[in-house]
């Protein structure tokens, strides 16, 4: 049986033992609160941050309804580029992420989503800039510690049960039922996803000192922990190991060609042998 992690607990043990600080990347072990996030008011589940952008032009306005294609909307999504090149990079984060085409894939694509991602990332200049940033890695890890995958992955959950309830019992739920929050609570989840396939992106990790890359598989292993269905979390330890030239899977990842085949299309795969991993990963000794 696994045994529970507390995210947290093992943040501040990989910190507080930390053999070795770097005085060339700082900027590597600020906390939220020094990159502008904190968390938000009862009832989101995302952190805000000090520079969020609000976008003007979104669904359901004027402007919104009178665009022709997929190529209208994406272009309401891109950031004016002075607010661009002066918006923090949690900033950024923020953005990309609450972009009103970030999570429209789900709606439009006819394959799956997963491997689709990096093209969301490429497709909006908020993603673009993101991956340029030295402090990306650093600020993704600062704005994810303050995600609550709990809340994002209960809320969709409670909502996906009350449609299937609605099913069981005979009854349909026309879309002209369907609620603002019903709408968030859906868009939330697939933010969630986008949030995280974010430490699958070589811009990513390159920019994550090892330390970091423990910190990395730590959360998203302890968020694994608290809700095992929602298995992304433990298979995306994966990339960050394999960012690391964490020898075990390394090697599993030249041997096995199943393994690499689900890498390299980013398909949920060996969770068993990646939770081991991710364990002794995080509890190695240098």
């Amino acid at each position: 049986m696994l045994m529970k992690t507390n995210k947290w607990f093992i943040l501040f043990v990989l910190l507080f033992c930390r053999c070795a600080f770097d005085e060339t990347h700082k900027d590597m072990y600020l906390t939220p609160k020094q990159f502008g996030i904190t968390v938000s008011p009862a009832g989101d589940c995302f952190p805000t941050v000090k520079d969020k952008y609000i976008y003007k032009i979104v669904p359901g306005t004027k402007e919104w309804q009178t665009f022709k294609s997929t190529e209208d909307a994406y272009k309401a999504c891109q950031l004016p580029a002075r607010k661009l090149k002066s918006m923090s990079t949690a900033g950024l984060i923020d953005a990309l992420i609450n972009a009103p085409m970030f999570t429209a894939m789900y709606y439009l694509a006819n394959c799956g989503s997963e491997i689709q991602w990096r093209g969301q990332y490429q497709s909006l200049n908020s993603g673009k800039e993101l991956f340029k940033r030295k402090d990306a890695g650093s600020a993704l890890m600062a704005y994810y510690h303050l995600t609550s995958l709990v809340c994002v992955v209960d809320r969709y959950a409670t909502l996906v049960r009350e449609y299937e309830d609605i099913r069981d019992s005979g009854g349909s739920r026309d879309y002209r039922d369907v609620t603002k929050q019903d709408i968030r609570v859906s868009d939330d989840f697939k933010k969630l996803q986008g949030l995280q396939w974010l430490f699958a992106e070589e811009e990513i990790l390159d920019k994550l000192s090892y330390y970091q890359k423990k910190e990395a598989v730590a959360a998203l292993l302890a968020d694994y922990e608290q809700r095992p269905d929602f298995t992304r979390s433990i298979f995306l330890t994966a990339y960050v190991m394999l960012a690391a030239d964490y020898e075990p899977i390394v090697e599993l990842y030249n041997n096995d060609a199943d393994f690499q085949w689900g890498i390299k299309n980013r398909a949920i795969y060996k969770l068993d042998f990646l939770i081991s991993f991710a364990n002794d990963f995080i509890n190695e000794k240098n």
